[in-house]
């Protein structure tokens, strides 16, 4: 689309226009926009020729507005009228209100009684009147803000409730007319065929770059349909992560967010479901470097101690280093610094620190030089400072309200952890200039004041001492100190002002807090099916609010129930005649009430409301359930095996039907082979029944009576053909007579492969492996055969050799590959290269080849994992009774960490960043006192104290990777 000037410079404006309160005053960007909708006919001015761009609008202005811009200003002006609202006071209006209900763009206000005839356009009905010009007619009243988002109409944290000026409509309609219309893969303009709204051809890929050190950009030559666009990203054959797809305001371009830096080497992305076939585009990508470093200016400024006093043996000095893209990278690659006047105390994010025996006199001269040295460039800079004052805060600017989740809102119900989501991003300078990211210095300088704690306040707020928690928070690569909100507590408006108490200078902010949901009914179902004791049962639930939406959310709904409103009444009560606990779960698109369903008898599950409205539901729990046939095994499990090699059977690849018919979770039918018996053995097991010859390709040993117990399906050499075994329960309870359960057996053929049926073989793809002789960075090397008649076969490593370069070794066993003591892979300038192996199938002679990449990229966290034993888990009881108060810490967790390589720190031997430790959600069960959070949240030795019937979550981040717990205590 080849848009106008005018229309560009709009665009490019409209987030910066629509902050959360929008301007009072016509910006340039309305003034652009307002002159783009005058050449379309649409917008027109008084007789002096002045578009009042900050005049407000009236619904029914609006309307007309919308007849220009559908070209159809004529037939809406002489429209019957039909529409039917008695509040119309102007007949001049009736045509065109009846025609805008006739194209379904106006239905009026309220509940539809009348149109709202002179009454002010709000940013939120402006909204609704678009999105329904865009096709999107069914969109609930609460929902149009987050699709305006979603669509790019709106910045997120638009102020949707303020009246709507000229201006701000030019901006968003232009914005509208540039967006593909809903199921239609073209935008309202072309649709509408205006000039400069041209309908393209085919959707295809302008072009494709790296645009910063973790960022990659597609950009299109039309708006795309995002919601069916497929973005994936390879590098060679490696499949590239892509932590986040960001889209424009147009829908042409996609940025594109990894999790880990790019390294050198050709990366292809494919975009599918935009076009008719799949679009593709490649882009040669160097590794990051250091391109510049800046002294930022000639002072170094006496340093100050943690409690704000001057410490005359220290001076600062702060610089930035910047990479190819022009990001901020001074605290990843960290200069080298010669210094002529003290020595070097601490050197990150930015920051020298110099010291010395003796204080530092005002006006005397520090040379610093600082040099980022490689074997294939140098980058550095020099200059003479002069001892200057101590640094203090002299300006601030509160930049913004960020949520990483752009399309978060803040409403009254909005969770205490979800609330400190919302930060005030800071910047803060001193009086030469430079940024202030020092925490000591914000803590000891700032004056932090909320007006309308009722409303909302931030985290740590002290009213006396008129200071808060201030932290620090990565932003796109950026460390900026930040403030998160806290405590939301009602509908209405806080404002919050930020003070460098040395100068007096100041920002502030209104944050708006939305009303909050009320949960008018839980409306509960009957679970599907048997339920049996000792087993999870799922309640089918409908929640809805008050205008009727239904709630989906189940975080919000967990965090509902049993929680009270301004009025002390229980927003969401559910009561079990067991007694069990529950939980709102999402399966399937479907919100279930989740309990234990520990005995069997009747159980009745009731809800009731804040708006007092109940329901219940009575069912049946049956007598525990018990193996009674098996009926088949797993569909991934192999039914051939290699001569000499075995396939196991166990309780994870075993079907097993209850005496209910429905197939046993492995976790049941554990706890079947499970229960203890004087025997040793569970209740249950699994016998096998095979008639032996001598000639027999194929042997069975083993037995399964207890859940790590499995039945071995052995090949026997140089004996090709198959072999029929019959699998059965046995009944341990059962003492006297067969205790083999009546009608349990399933008959499955094995079949023996030997080496003259192979047609091919294949070495399975190898992931890429860190260049160290630690055995724990060794790869697993897996042979796949392909049988003369097209069946696939695992080869053992006995039956092949591997042939290898002299930069690798292999294990005893054959199954695993490593680097060879004093070998490299990798070049020096070079993050990766690819190396190759062979497999020989010694009897059949048939090879295969394969290739992988080898890095010395160091190891760093990928994967967090909270565990209990070996298990992964996202929830834990801890036992507190006996000791009343307990406090708990990290190290109270077992916590598996994982590098890029899957492998941990422990086996292989890398160091941990310091971790970030956080607990949220803390609330205290019934009867229970409240748990108490540490001042430190936040940091490595953050703790919280709990006593019994507590519930919290813990959040523990090593680098870019995290994992979130959720506690209850016992």
């Amino acid at each position: 689309m080849k848009k106008s000037l005018s229309l560009v410079v709009a665009l490019a404006m409209v987030f910066s226009l629509l902050v959360p309160a929008m301007a009072f005053a016509a910006t340039a960007a309305e003034q652009a926009a307002g002159a783009k909708l005058k050449e379309l006919g649409v917008l027109k001015g008084n007789e002096q020729g002045d578009l009042m761009l900050d005049k407000e609008l009236t619904r029914q202005e609006m309307i007309v507005l919308l007849s220009r811009l559908f070209g159809e200003e004529d037939q809406a002006k002489n429209h019957p009228n039909t529409h039917g609202w008695p509040d119309v006071a102007n007949p001049d209006f009736d045509g065109y209100i009846s025609w805008g209900k006739e194209k379904g763009l106006t239905k009026g206000v309220e509940d539809g009684s009348v149109f709202g005839y002179d009454q002010a356009l709000t940013v939120e009905q402006l909204l609704q009147f678009l999105l329904r010009a865009l096709g999107y007619t069914d969109v609930a009243w609460d929902d149009v803000a987050s699709t305006a988002v979603e669509l790019g109409l709106i910045a997120a944290g638009t102020d949707v409730k303020a009246v709507a000026k000229r201006g701000t409509m030019a901006v968003v309609t232009l914005t509208t007319l540039d967006t593909n219309v809903n199921g239609e893969n073209v935008t309202l303009g072309a649709k509408l065929g205006l000039p400069g709204f041209e309908e393209q051809g085919e959707v295809a890929i302008k072009s494709f770059a790296a645009v910063g050190a973790k960022k990659l950009a597609v950009t299109f030559n039309a708006a795309v349909n995002t919601e069916k666009a497929e973005i994936s990203v390879k590098r060679g054959n490696s499949t590239v992560t892509i932590s986040k797809v960001n889209w424009d305001a147009s829908k042409t371009v996609a940025n594109l967010e990894l999790p880990s830096r790019l390294i050198e080497g050709e990366y292809t992305v494919t975009v599918k479901g935009v076009a008719e076939e799949d679009l593709t585009a490649t882009a040669a990508v160097e590794n990051e470097r250091v391109t510049s470093i800046q002294i930022l200016n000639d002072v170094a400024p006496i340093a100050r101690n943690t409690d704000g006093t001057d410490n005359a043996n220290k001076v600062t000095v702060n610089y930035v280093v910047k990479n190819q893209y022009g990001e901020d990278v001074s605290s990843t690659y960290v200069p080298t610094p010669t210094i002529s006047n003290g020595s070097l105390e601490s050197n990150s994010n930015g920051l020298l620190v110099i010291n010395r025996a003796t204080p530092y006199m005002v006006n005397e001269v520090v040379v610093v030089t600082l040099v980022y040295a490689t074997p294939t460039y140098t980058t550095s800079d020099s200059k003479s400072l002069t001892v200057g004052l101590s640094a203090k805060a002299s300006e601030v600017t509160i930049e913004q309200l960020y949520n990483e989740d752009a399309n978060a809102v803040l409403t009254a119900d909005t969770s205490a952890s979800d609330v400190e989501k919302f930060k005030l991003i800071l910047d803060v300078k001193d009086q030469y200039g430079n940024t202030i990211t020092d925490l000591n210095v914000l803590r000891n300088d700032l004056i932090v004041t909320v007006g309308g704690t009722h409303v909302i306040s931030v985290k740590g707020y002290n009213p006396t001492a008129m200071t808060a928690t201030i932290e620090l928070v990565e932003i796109n690569g950026v460390k900026k100190p930040a403030i998160s909100l806290a405590n939301a507590q009602q509908k209405g408006t806080a404002t919050i002002n930020v003070v460098a108490k040395y100068t007096g200078k100041s920002s502030n902010i209104s944050v708006v807090v939305e009303e909050g949901l009320t949960y008018d009914q839980v409306i509960l179902g009957s679970p599907a099916g048997v339920v049996a004791a000792d087993e999870d049962v799922l309640i089918p639930v409908t929640v809805t609010d008050t205008k009727g939406n239904t709630i989906t959310d189940v975080k919000k709904l967990n965090e509902a129930k049993d929680a009270v409103n301004a009025q002390n009444n229980k927003k969401i009560s559910i009561t079990i005649s067991n007694g069990a606990a529950s939980e709102f779960v999402l399966q399937d698109g479907q919100t279930y009430l989740k309990f234990h369903a520990a005995a069997q008898g009747y159980v009745t599950v009731s809800s009731f409301t804040e708006n007092f409205k109940s329901s219940y539901v009575t069912f049946e729990v049956k007598a525990e359930a018990v193996p009674r046939v098996i009926v088949g095994l797993k569909s991934d499990l192999a039914k051939l095996v290699y001569e000499g090699d075995q396939i196991k059977l166990n309780k994870d690849n075993i079907l097993v039907e209850d005496n209910y018919g429905r197939v046993m979770p492995a976790s049941q039918l554990e706890k079947a082979l499970s229960n203890s018996t004087t025997s040793g053995h569970g209740d249950y097991g699994i016998q096998y029944v095979v008639t032996t010859t001598a000639d027999d390709p194929i042997t069975v040993t083993g037995q399964v009576y207890e859940p790590s117990e499995e039945i071995y399906i052995n090949g026997v050499a140089n004996k090709k053909g198959t072999k029929t075994i019959t699998l059965q329960l046995i009944d341990e309870t059962i003492t006297t007579g067969s205790n083999v359960v009546n009608g349990s057996q399933f008959t499955v053929e094995f079949r023996n492969v030997i080496y003259s049926e192979i047609a091919s073989i294949a070495i399975e793809d190898i992931s890429t492996m860190y260049q160290s002789t630690n055995s724990f960075y060794n790869k697993e090397v897996k042979v796949v055969g392909t049988t003369k008649d097209g069946q696939k076969v695992s080869i053992p490593a006995s039956a092949y050799n591997l042939l290898l370069p002299s930069t690798l070794t292999k294990s005893a066993d054959n199954k695993k590959i490593g680097l060879a003591v004093g070998q490299t892979i990798v070049p020096s300038d070079k993050d990766e290269a690819t190396v190759s192996i062979t497999a020989v199938l010694v009897n059949a002679g048939l090879t295969a080849t394969k290739e992988f990449t080898v890095s010395k990229v160091a190891p760093a966290p990928a994967t967090v994992e909270f565990l209990n034993g070996n298990d992964v888990i996202t929830e834990l009881e801890i036992d507190v009774a006996s000791a009343g108060t307990t406090v708990i810490d990290l190290s109270d967790f077992k916590i598996r960490i994982k590098d890029q390589y899957g492998v941990t720190n422990t086996d292989g031997a890398w160091t941990l960043p310091t971790p970030y430790v956080t607990f949220s959600d803390a609330a205290k069960g019934t009867g229970s006192a409240d748990p108490v959070i540490s001042a430190r949240n936040g940091y490595d030795d953050a703790s919280i104290t709990v006593v019994e019937g507590n519930t919290f979550n813990v959040t523990v981040k090593y680098g870019d990777a995290s994992a979130t717990l959720k506690v209850t205590t016992k």
